[in-house]
């Protein structure tokens, strides 16, 4: 998983994919289930759409809770106050929004599915990462 996580990080869409199906399937340590969707998340707003597709293949095998869990390391990632346990309730609404509109990111969307895209394609805008070059 260190070694998606690196290409992950260089561009790699489907090394995120990847890394989210070996977290979902095999529970390496270090790693636990929300990562699988900050992964699979993280893939899935590349341009490769052979990742895309399988990223959002294993965040449909995800559920909610553990999609939410993955949106909250986001929120925290994203400088965030909130507590990761895979509850989204309104603490954790409160933290996205806070987040979002530190960062001028416009309004929350509402889907499990929707919540983790937004804040996964905030991460890659944040980052350093030329992701107009892939």
């Amino acid at each position: 998983v260190d070694w998606y996580d690196i290409g992950l990080h260089r561009g790699d869409a489907l090394a995120g994919a990847r890394a989210a199906e070996l977290i979902a399937t095999e529970s390496p340590s270090n790693y636990d289930i929300f990562d699988a969707a900050v992964f699979a998340a993280k893939a899935a707003t590349l341009r490769n759409e052979r990742a895309v597709e399988i990223a959002l293949a294993e965040l449909s095998y995800l559920s909610d809770s553990e999609i939410d869990g993955g949106t909250q390391k986001l929120i925290a990632a994203l400088g965030g106050d909130v507590t990761v346990d895979g509850d989204f309730g309104p603490a954790s609404q409160a933290a996205m929004d806070g987040v979002l509109r530190r960062l001028d990111a416009g309004p929350s969307e509402t889907g499990t599915v929707d919540r983790i895209l937004q804040l996964a394609r905030l991460t890659w805008q944040q980052s350093s990462f030329r992701v107009d070059l892939y």
